[in-house]
């Protein structure tokens, strides 16, 4: 990697310090450059590599690139670099030790020295509690902060908010001039260039580098530039870009950073800057900005930020969030991850304002803080597909609604996305994800194998606990089933495919996200996706928060609303439409309806399928009267019903059609029918006679989500029941009509069928598109981990390199609280100087006072 060409060029308003990256990134030089207001040209100093150097240093690790400068470095500086690369090496073994060729300078004083010092200041929380302390501690003199430094380009970024830009920078202009700073906004695209590598962490690595690079292109004006803290100095063992040792490795002989703050939590800032009227209307933290919203009020550091003000008693004070805030408001959207609830609510005290809070937190976790580990999630495969995974070049790990249980549409997705992966590379070894829990019986692997299609299945058990070592499920998994445990460590990182289903949900997500983010902390997965998801309202933003989080590739839903709730948000989600399609496009349109008339009658009368509030009585007395309806229509037409099942009946409550004949009066309506077991004809695999049989029927009537979807593939009008919110978010994805079954019954199904058509026509096109999509996204270099050998000389390395890790951390550990001790002796002292300064002070007013009234 090069660095080259330097320079500074003037234009109207702005004055550009620039330099040309080659590498192997780019077949041309990339162009970095900084920008400040034409005032400040005289910060810049094109014979200083420093900036550039600091900046290319982990790229060139990353790239495994040597690294060249002709223009001089600072001779500290350069020392900084070797410690610098041994820190990033033992965060990230998988960075690379670089060369370095560059020509050192001494220390030179300037002439005149500069005697700036600034602050990085983004409106936020960290920023706005250095400034004002600084302020309050320091309202003149050599140590008080001189200018503010704002830059665009970081977390402000063309492509993500810019449109925000002109609302902060006005409010920036203001804390400058309430505080009597100098405001200096900077432009760069420093991380335009960043995002184009892969595995450049922004958050756990670059952005400290980048805010170097702005200051230390600012030298010339500088002597001192603060960095705000973003965390405690607990946390200071952690990696991190911005970090008080990497910081004081980032400086130069003649311009030096330091981490300030890092000795207050993030509640006690906001109860210190709650304060500050200055701070309360122009608070801004939201790296979001929906719709260009100043603060969104929703995505994490929004919500993080409005939970604390609540809890200093500061939330009716701040006037630049959109809304009002209540914790009970806050905790069932989750927009808060988990993870971060159950630490807010272990920091809370003993007051009974803090008590309250945490029975109210306590009360939306999916999990009390007591329960967070009660159930160990294990991982069982035969021994013939332990062997495969052992020789495979590739894994593809499928986990979706299909859990073991025999259900037409579950098993239709999967078996869909199967196909997609098995055309795509051939070679790849796929394992879906099955319950063990859904083993209905001895014969139930070989059921579930038979359902998927391969057999090289992944069997996982959530397991309490308590029962780990339940000998029950130990000799029946060892004896009947000849199962092996798999640690998901020891293998290569696989790409894992969630694909599409309705259970992200009040009513099973959390489930589900659980068990995908333990694969993925466990076996660090080579590519994320997310397919064909129906997302509800109320869980939108936990996945939100996990999408987040986790950051998978692509992100699809099945129908439009879901993605718009994910939109919310800020996630980029696609409407993939439903992962199913693709096994019926080849039956697109096929409907052959024969005579005499035979309509298909499909009940699910699952209690999910009814509204919460709803007992089961009401809902059997709704259930009997669409039968009657059903029933009278066939008597008056001479129709022959369809009894149609989808789902065999092993799992607990979830009675299908064939369990309906027993506890519905089924066969009271229709003493004589025919039957089409959908379920166990795609277990058998025939899949086409199912669809050919469904063709003929004349329309039907189900509250079965991928029954009617088959119909509108097929052209057969159908009727889809929608008695709660979940069934009626089904409903309005397929874009069927809003009628009552009496007004289906008597309407022109001929119409009907040609109203269903448009659906069919744009999701069929949204699916082809998304394909393409998701085919992309794979074939290239994954960018969410590294590819984890798994040989013994290689965790005996990574063992020593954890060890030297440990040692460093406790190094660090011990250097910041004497660090720390210092400080706050040293903030004693001066404060207790005051006190005796201002003890002076009032004695010699008195005596001045005095002095007047004799000469009086």
């Amino acid at each position: 990697m090069r660095i080259s060409n330097i320079q500074t060029t003037q234009h109207d308003d702005y004055c550009e310090l620039s330099a040309l990256i080659s590498s192997t990134l780019t077949e041309q030089p990339f162009k970095v450059w900084v920008r400040v207001p034409t005032q400040f040209a005289h910060f810049f100093d094109v014979k200083n590599g420093d900036p550039f150097l600091i900046m290319c240093l982990l790229p060139a690790m990353r790239l495994n690139e040597s690294l060249e400068i002709d223009v001089p470095v600072c001779e500290r500086l350069l020392t900084n670099i070797e410690n610098l690369q041994q820190i990033y090496r033992r965060w990230d073994v998988t960075l690379q030790p670089v060369t370095i060729t560059a020509p050192s300078r001494s220390h030179t004083h300037l002439s005149p020295q500069p005697n700036g010092i600034g602050l990085f200041f983004s409106l936020g929380v960290d920023s706005y509690y250095s400034l004002l302390r600084n302020v309050q501690a320091y309202p003149s003199g050599d140590r008080a902060i001189t200018h503010l430094i704002m830059v665009r380009g970081l977390d402000i970024q063309d492509e993500v908010n810019d449109s925000v830009w002109p609302d902060v920078l006005r409010m920036g202009t203001r804390a400058a001039s309430e505080t009597n700073k100098t405001l200096i906004p900077i432009d760069t695209n420093v991380r335009q260039w960043s995002n184009q590598i892969l595995d450049l962490d922004w958050g756990k690595f670059y952005h400290g580098a980048a805010l170097a690079l702005v200051g230390l292109s600012l030298s010339n004006g500088f002597k001192h530039i603060h960095i705000a803290s973003s965390r405690l100095s607990a946390d200071y063992d952690m990696p991190g870009g911005s970090h008080p040792v990497i910081n004081t490795l980032l400086s130069s002989a003649g311009m030096t950073f330091d981490y300030d703050g890092g000795e207050t939590s993030r509640k006690e800032k906001i109860r210190f800057i709650s304060h500050f009227p200055l701070a309360m209307q122009t608070l801004r933290v939201c790296f979001s900005n929906p719709n260009n919203a100043y603060n969104c009020g929703k995505c994490g550091k929004c919500q993080e930020t409005l939970f604390h003000l609540e809890l200093v008693g500061a939330s009716e004070k701040c006037e630049t969030f959109p809304v009002p805030v209540n914790i009970p408001a806050l905790g069932p959207k989750n927009h808060f991850s988990v993870r971060n609830w159950n630490r807010e609510l272990a920091s809370l005290g003993n007051s009974s304002k803090e008590r309250d809070i945490a029975s109210v937190i306590e009360a939306f976790l999916p999990l009390k803080p007591h329960e967070q580990n009660a159930h160990v999630i294990q991982y069982f495969v035969s021994k013939q597909t332990l062997e495969q995974i052992q020789h495979a070049d590739h894994i593809v790990m499928l986990l979706g609604s299909y859990s073991g249980y025999i259900n037409f549409g579950d098993i239709l997705q999967l078996q869909s996305a199967i196909q997609f992966h098995q055309q795509r590379n051939p070679n790849c070894l796929i394992m879906p994800l099955l319950n063990i829990t859904a083993i209905p019986h001895t014969n139930g692997i070989q059921r579930m194998v038979k359902a998927t299609g391969v057999e090289t299945c992944l069997f996982f058990s959530q397991v309490h606990h308590d029962d780990i070592h339940n000998e029950t499920r130990s000799h029946f998994l060892s004896t009947y089933c000849e199962m092996r445990p798999l640690m998901l460590e020891h293998i290569q990182p696989p790409t894992l495919h969630v694909y599409g289903g309705g259970f992200f949900n009040e009513r099973w997500g959390e489930q589900h996200l659980r068990l995908v983010e333990h694969i993925i902390d466990q076996s660090g997965v080579g590519h994320y996706v997310i397919s064909g998801q129906q997302v509800s309202e109320s869980f939108a933003a936990r996945l939100a928060a996990h999408i987040a989080e986790y950051q998978p590739e692509l992100v699809g839903c099945r129908d439009q609303q879901s993605a718009s709730y994910l939109k919310e948000y800020g996630i980029n989600a696609i409407w993939s439409s439903d992962d199913a399609i693709d096994l019926l496009i080849s039956n697109e349109g096929n409907a052959n309806p024969t005579q005499p008339i035979r309509i298909g009658v499909h009940i699910n009368s699952s209690g999910y399928t009814q509204e919460n509030n709803i007992d089961d009585q009401t809902a059997q007395a709704f259930v009997v009267s669409q039968l009657q309806i059903l029933a009278q229509y066939a008597d008056e037409n001479h129709a022959i019903p369809v009894l149609v099942n989808l789902y065999s009946d092993a799992k607990q409550n979830a009675i299908d059609t064939w369990g309906n004949l027993a506890s519905a009066p089924l066969s009271h309506f229709f003493p004589h029918f025919q039957g089409l077991d959908m379920g166990e004809m795609l277990v058998a695999n025939h899949l086409p006679q199912a669809l050919n049989l469904l063709s003929t029927l004349h329309f039907v009537v189900t509250n079965s989500y991928h029954l009617a979807l088959c119909c509108q593939m097929l052209g057969v009008p159908v009727y889809l029941a929608a008695n709660n919110a979940y069934y009626r978010q089904k409903h309005a994805g397929l874009e069927l009509s809003s009628i009552s079954l009496a007004d289906f019954l008597g309407a022109n199904k001929s119409v009907i069928a040609k109203e269903q058509s448009a659906w069919r026509y744009d999701a069929i096109v949204a699916r082809r598109d998304w394909l393409s999509q998701l085919a992309y996204a794979l074939s290239q270099t994954s960018t969410t981990t590294y590819h984890r050998p798994t040989s013994r000389a290689y965790l005996e390395r990574q063992w020593k390199n954890w060890q030297a890790v440990a040692q460093r951390q406790a190094l660090l550990r011990d250097q910041a609280k004497q660090s720390l001790h210092a400080v706050s002796s040293e903030r004693d002292n001066l404060w207790i100087e005051v006190q005796r300064l201002n003890k002076v002070v009032r004695e010699q007013q008195a005596k001045l006072t005095s002095l007047q009234t004799v000469k009086a």
